[in-house]
């Protein structure tokens, strides 16, 4: 017990000698338990620290994927150079919209009922905004056609 206390003593932030010195051996298990309770508690702030900052850099590694892959086909085709701008102004369009998440890849893994419960939250606002379907009380009639929409992004030129 003495020699474990030791070395979890020597090895953490506390160091041997520093503090309280344990005399009894059930002070000693009880410094060896709150040691290694701390080295816990450490490792998972350190991990949760790391995973945010990993899931900040997966929406950078998804960019830099697509504009590789948009890249390597434009020099594949040799595209003129209008043509290899508005592609890229696309690229960057459309990833600052959905962050490179396929939407539509996400909702088709899930049931029916909730692919339409998803669309109908994704696209009512936008339905409800043309006057034809703003009086429409039918909520079954919107949800419905929300499924159907097809978004479609245009850019000028």
């Amino acid at each position: 017990v003495r020699s474990l206390y030791f070395a979890l003593s020597t090895t953490s932030s506390m160091g041997y000698g520093n503090g309280p010195a344990a005399v009894q051996d059930v002070e000693y298990v009880f410094a060896v338990c709150v040691q290694l309770f701390g080295a816990c508690i450490s490792a998972v702030i350190f991990s949760n620290i790391s995973s945010v900052i990993n899931k900040g850099d997966a929406a950078s590694m998804r960019f830099f994927e697509l504009t590789d892959r948009v890249n390597e086909f434009i020099r594949f085709h040799h595209l003129p150079t209008a043509l290899k701008g508005r592609l890229r102004a696309y690229t960057e369009m459309q990833f600052s919209l959905h962050r490179g998440i396929d939407a539509g890849g996400v909702v088709t893994s899930f049931p029916t009922h909730l692919q339409d419960d998803i669309y109908y939250h994704l696209h009512e606002r936008l339905l409800r905004q043309v006057p034809m379907f703003n009086a429409v009380e039918d909520v079954g009639f919107i949800r419905s056609l929300s499924r159907r929409l097809k978004p479609q992004v245009l850019l000028a030129g």
